[in-house]
This record gives C-alpha cells, structure tokens and sequence, in this order.
C-alpha cells in the first residue's frame, strides 16, 4: 500500500494509467480532478490512460477521460497503436463505437508494421468492430493510406 501511495504522490500521471486499467472510477476521477494533471502522459511502453482504458475496454473510464479537455485520441504508443487500434484488436466494440464519435479521430492511423484498426479487428476474428470499422463514412474513410491507395 505504502508503495501505492508513493507512486501516486510522485507521478500521479502513471499511477492514472494503472488506475485506468481495473476500472475505479472513483480513483480516476479523483486524479483528474488535481491541479496539473497531464492526462495525456505516455509510460515507458507509450501508453496513456486513455490506450490502457480502451485495450481492457473499460467503458466508463474512457467516457469519463473523453471528456476531458484536451486529451489526444491519436496518440501512438512504442509500437504505432493508438486506443482505437488497442480496443479494435480487443474487440471492444463500446469503446471503438465512443472513440469513432470523438471529432478528429483517426481511424486510418497506421501501427509501425503498416497495420490499421481495421486491420486489426478483422486479423483477430473481432467481426463486430470490423462492421463498425467498415461502416465509418468520409471523412473517415476506412481502407486507404496516406496517399489514399487502398490498404486491402
């Protein structure tokens, strides 16, 4: 416990990634509510609070740090996954349908190996967020790179 309380006085950034995981919303409102609070801080692997919510698909969690000013949907971690790459690959079809309502979302961002969200959800069976995926309309065109070349 003492270790707990450590972290969270030292680097409540990290320790609201870890709280983002097992879903206390309590805890995790509790930290946004400080001072200064940088809900956009990545761990050593890249990831945010928002990326750890979204690939354990914590619903609530993510509606709550959707609503906050400020937070960056894209971000990518250490290997190009963004939190709708996670919840994708996860199948996490809750999560992947608030994330495509939040304006600016990009769901053509590419993983270091050249991989999409769609790409991701269809390659692990996730056949629900795949028809989520595939259903998304322009400007949010599913399927094409940057230079608008289809993926598949």
């Amino acid at each position: 416990m003492e270790a707990k309380k450590k972290c969270e006085r030292k680097k409540p950034e990290l320790f609201l990634i870890n709280v983002c995981q097992h879903n206390n919303l309590d805890e995790v409102r509790a930290l946004l509510g400080r001072n200064g609070i940088d809900v956009n801080v990545q761990n050593k692997y890249g990831e945010t609070a928002l990326m750890t919510a979204s690939y354990t698909g914590r619903v609530d969690v993510v509606r709550l740090l959707l609503k906050v000013k400020g937070i960056n949907i894209n971000t990518k971690n250490r290997f190009g996954w963004t939190a709708l790459t996670w919840s994708s690959r996860n199948g996490h079809d809750d999560v992947v349908k608030m994330l495509l309502e939040v304006e600016g979302i990009d769901i053509n961002v590419q993983d270091d190996d050249g991989h999409t969200a769609l790409y991701s959800a269809s390659g692990h069976g996730r056949v629900k967020v795949t028809k989520l995926l595939l259903g998304v309309e322009w400007p949010r065109t599913v399927g094409l790179s940057k230079n608008g070349k289809r993926l598949y």
